[in-house]
């Protein structure tokens, strides 16, 4: 019989890790029932406290976990951080508009999100030079 060591960090199951490709599809607790999200289809998650709001298409779907522990899931390489409470697909921002002293991006279905002084950097992954 062979034992393996315990290893001595506690990573969340659903976490991926470096050498496991991000999930195809989220499982979402909503109220009274479970839902498989396909990452596909997120446009934008936004934080409101111990819950994300994530935004599919025209449904929205409420769940209780912080943004950060999503946001360490989802393919950095699809999502961008924009602001301490929102992350976007890439491909659903339609238009950067520069407001007073910063900015504001326009996602699908005309949502809006104020681009975060600490997120300044999302702006260069957000244009097509930087892909």
């Amino acid at each position: 019989m062979t034992f393996q060591p315990i290893s001595s960090s506690r990573s969340s199951s659903f976490e991926a890790s470096d050498d496991r490709p991000y999930p195809a599809r989220l499982t979402v607790r909503s109220v009274g029932r479970i839902q498989l999200l396909e990452t596909a289809e997120i446009e934008w998650l936004a934080g409101a406290g111990n819950y994300v709001e994530i935004c599919t298409g025209g449904a929205s779907v409420l769940h209780r976990e912080p943004l950060h522990a999503l946001e360490h899931r989802l393919d950095p390489a699809l999502f961008v951080r924009i602001h301490r409470s929102a992350i976007v697909r890439r491909t659903s921002v339609r238009e950067i508009r520069a407001v007073n002293h910063g900015y504001h991006l326009i996602v699908c279905a005309h949502r809006s999100f104020r681009l975060g002084r600490a997120y300044r950097a999302a702006l260069a992954k957000l244009s097509d030079r930087q892909r």
